[in-house]
């Protein structure tokens, strides 16, 4: 009798299915939408009795159950068969009755007269029993690290659930009933919009608090910043200074507006500063970034110091983009570079355009010193290659302008003040600046690669004459 006993008493799960199966069978058959509401709301409410019953005794007999485990024993996972996985599983039961009710009873519920207390009370327990037998098995899981291969797709299914079972609830305006099953089993979609719904920015705060561990506010921040909600999403600064700047790393773009929100001007500074070094697409923009960068830092608690230093070069790569933007218009307009919409340009290639254009001599020649200057500017100390290597290059272009088999070596002086490259050196005599520190070496000079694809380098009455050139210039600049 004991094993007859056993036999039928393990069979009671298999009752859920069969109703299931009921429901689905006579609902085409059945003649009016009030039989059918009827049908379901019967089955569902037969089958919530059942799972909340055996759940009330097992918890009531937990102790029991666990009595005979021994204590240093692995845990294992915990599936009793009222969260029982598969087709014929309870947890597979308790899907399709929910979808019952909605595509059955809900719809028609106004329509039919139904209690709606009642019909929403039903359809709560069922998302409720159904919800916390996947939160019983991941915690077992969860114990035991050889069963955690299993997590992610329960986890997956339980969220898709959560969204799908839950989401009818606030849909029709059960609000409360919503709220406390996303509260309660952590449907983060929900809670921000039912929060946004009613325009309750209080308790979307305290749930951003009350799930602090489990990542609600990089939620609520993600889901701002993909909808374009920006200002909504920098108006947590204040509140979440610490959460949001966490999240705003990888987006820098909004990230110093933030520090400057919260009166973190220095890490303002270095962000802007890192956006305008990265930016390739307009000149314009790096210009802005780096003025923002400047006032940020300005406003910082660094050490004088300190921000006389960064200021320092700050100024110095802002003066580079004014030297870009006074680049001869003629010489843009040849490159096909609009002064509004060009992107910022390497130093070779802003030399190259301030020695590309041909006017008069005298505006060539300012041209030309700018180009000098831009060198100076970016390599202060003067003792870099590269700079010798850029002053090379332009005083190398200077001497091309001219055609030199054209001159006499008869009275070099003489012709040497017909050609481009002394000009610019007397310019730069008269301005006052350092005339040797500006020129390369006469060696250098001739043997430049420009100079040598253009046939200069072996030219003897041009070697002559700059050699003679050289000798005047350091005649003027000896000291009295």
């Amino acid at each position: 009798h004991s094993n007859t006993f056993y036999t039928n008493v393990s069979l009671v799960d298999a009752i859920l299915p069969a109703l299931v199966e009921y429901q689905l069978s006579s609902l085409p058959s059945l003649p009016s939408t009030r039989d059918q509401v009827q049908l379901v709301i019967s089955g569902a409410s037969v089958i919530e009795g059942m799972l909340q019953d055996a759940v009330e005794y097992r918890q009531s007999r937990m102790s029991f159950y666990w009595s005979y485990q021994p204590l240093d024993s692995p845990e294992t996972e915990f599936l009793p068969w009222t969260a029982s996985a598969g087709p014929y599983g309870t947890r597979s039961i308790l899907q399709k009755q929910l979808s019952l009710l909605y595509e059955v009873v809900v719809k028609n519920a106004e329509a039919e007269g139904l209690d709606q207390h009642t019909l929403w009370r039903l359809v709560f327990n069922l998302c409720d029993l159904l919800f916390d037998g996947y939160e019983s098995q991941l915690a077992s899981i969860e114990k035991n690290p050889a069963l955690s291969n299993k997590i992610p797709a329960i986890r997956s299914n339980f969220d898709a659930d959560k969204e799908l079972f839950i989401m009818p609830l606030f849909e029709n305006g059960q609000y409360l009933q919503a709220e406390e099953l996303a509260k309660k089993y952590q449907e983060f979609s929900v809670l921000a919009q039912l929060c946004e719904k009613l325009g309750n920015r209080e308790s979307l705060k305290n749930y951003m608090s009350l799930f602090a561990k489990q990542g609600f506010s990089n939620f609520i921040f993600k889901r701002l910043l993909d909808s374009g909600k920006l200002q909504q999403l920098l108006s947590y600064s204040e509140d979440f200074p610490e959460e949001l700047s966490c999240f705003l790393e990888s987006h820098n773009r909004l990230n110093w507006l933030h520090q400057i929100a919260i009166s973190n001007y220095s890490k303002a500074h270095q962000i802007l500063q890192h956006l305008a070094e990265r930016e390739t697409k307009f000149l314009a923009k790096k210009k802005t970034l780096l003025s923002l960068s400047k006032l940020a830092l300005l406003s910082s608690d660094c050490s004088s110091e300190d921000k006389s230093e960064v200021m320092e070069s700050v100024n110095r790569q802002l003066q580079v983009i004014e030297y870009q933007q006074n680049i001869p218009p003629e010489a843009l307009e040849e490159c096909n570079l609009d002064p509004s919409t060009m992107p910022p340009l390497a130093l070779q290639d802003i030399i190259e355009l301030y020695v590309r254009s041909e006017g008069d001599m005298d505006s060539d020649a300012v041209h030309f010193l700018c180009a000098l200057e831009l060198v100076d500017l970016v390599y202060p100390d003067g003792s870099d290659s590269e700079a010798d290597t850029l002053k090379l290059f332009i005083w190398s272009k200077a001497v091309l302008r001219n055609d030199w088999s054209q001159l006499s070596t008869d009275d070099p002086l003489q012709q040497l003040t017909k050609t481009f490259f002394f000009s610019v050196a007397q310019e730069a005599y008269n301005r006052g600046m350092n005339l040797p520190s500006l020129l390369p070496d006469l060696q250098s000079l001739l043997e430049s690669h420009e100079l040598d694809e253009a046939g200069l380098t072996d030219n003897k009455a041009f070697c002559f004459l700059m050699k003679a050139g050289y000798e005047q210039i350091e005649r003027v600049l000896a000291p009295c």
